[in-house]
């Protein structure tokens, strides 16, 4: 029971209010599971920090509430931002991601070859 003194519940209410919310409001099919999983802990981790920061002692309900909104909110500017953003910018985060990539390779020592 300790524990569940230290852990605050309204944060957690919030989560779980945001996910539902994510879940509710994104087909899956539609947007793919990368960029799923992305709006799906973007919206959790917001509530997390906006209920721990200004709302730790509030009402579970307006957890919920705040959790809800941010989770609808998080899927609707995650979205816009992914349709807007223009293909050069896509093309240099991959040109930059594939040399990260080359990078580990080579510091590990793993081979493409194989």
């Amino acid at each position: 029971m300790e524990m569940l003194t230290n852990l605050n519940i309204n944060a957690v209410v919030g989560m779980i209010a945001a996910a539902i919310a994510v879940i509710v409001g994104v087909r899956l099919r539609e947007i793919g599971i990368r960029t799923y999983a992305v709006v799906l802990l973007t919206a959790v981790l917001f509530t997390a920090a906006i209920i721990e920061t200004w709302f730790a002692d509030t009402t579970l309900f307006k957890s919920a509430a705040i959790g809800w909104v941010v989770g609808y909110l998080t899927d609707d500017v995650i979205l816009t931002l992914d349709a807007l953003m223009p293909n050069f910018i896509r093309e240099t985060i991959d040109e930059f991601l594939r040399g990260f990539r080359k990078k580990l390779e080579k510091l590990f020592g793993i081979d493409d070859n194989q």
